[in-house]
């Protein structure tokens, strides 16, 4: 989704049209965009991503799972290719309310079907505690999920939460170009062991253009 970048970033990753596109209603009205790629006679993946991402710009890790998988993606709401909505909805518990009704369109558009979790980050957090109340995944598949690890402490945890807190609030949310977010993020260290291309590809599909007509936003 979005417009090309305004110089070239090489080598361009480019997302493919997925077969099937879902929208899906939450409980407050919020839409989420539900795609499909991949073998429809595969076993079924619902795949999703980190706080501040979109799923889309995870395609170098998902794009090898197309052949045999029948694959899902879906952004958490306000992120990827849903629209903005109210920032008072923006938090743990509504989320896990939304993959419980991403899960159930998905089954009720597509047949039932077995259902795999792939999940990094915020969307792990949020699919763990989905399977506390529901159990709707026959397996997960789970990267960087911030929990305790054990032998941790409880108050590791809370300093780490505010710590990635603290960066949020220092985040840099307009930018004037797509072009300037990405050599922003090749200066970041976190970014430079990306494979070439990632943060083109993370400008393309995390940004939006401004309301006011002028530059890109978060």
């Amino acid at each position: 989704m979005g417009e090309e970048l305004s110089e070239p970033i090489a080598p361009v990753w480019e997302v493919p049209e997925p077969s099937a596109v879902h929208e899906a209603v939450m409980d407050d009205g919020a839409k989420i965009y539900i795609r499909r790629h991949g073998n429809p006679e595969g076993p079924r993946i619902l795949l999703s991503h980190g706080c501040g991402m979109a799923t889309d710009a995870y395609l170098p890790f998902w794009s090898f799972l197309c052949a045999n998988f029948d694959l899902f993606l879906y952004d958490l709401r306000s992120h990827g290719w849903n629209p903005p909505g109210d920032l008072r909805n923006q938090n743990i518990p509504t989320f896990v309310q939304d993959c419980e009704k991403v899960l159930r369109a998905i089954g009720e558009t597509y047949g039932e079907k077995p259902v795999i979790g792939v999940f990094h980050s915020l969307s792990g957090l949020v699919a763990l505690l989905h399977e506390e109340k529901w159990k709707g995944f026959s397996a997960l598949v789970l990267f960087d999920v911030p929990i305790q690890p054990p032998g941790g402490k409880p108050e590791d945890l809370v300093e780490l939460g505010e710590t990635m807190s603290s960066y949020t609030r220092r985040r840099n949310r307009w930018f004037e170009t797509k072009r300037e977010f990405a050599d922003r993020l090749n200066s970041v260290t976190a970014f430079q062991k990306l494979i070439p291309g990632v943060t083109g590809l993370l400008a393309q599909t995390t940004l939006r253009p401004s309301p006011g007509g002028v530059g890109y936003e978060l």
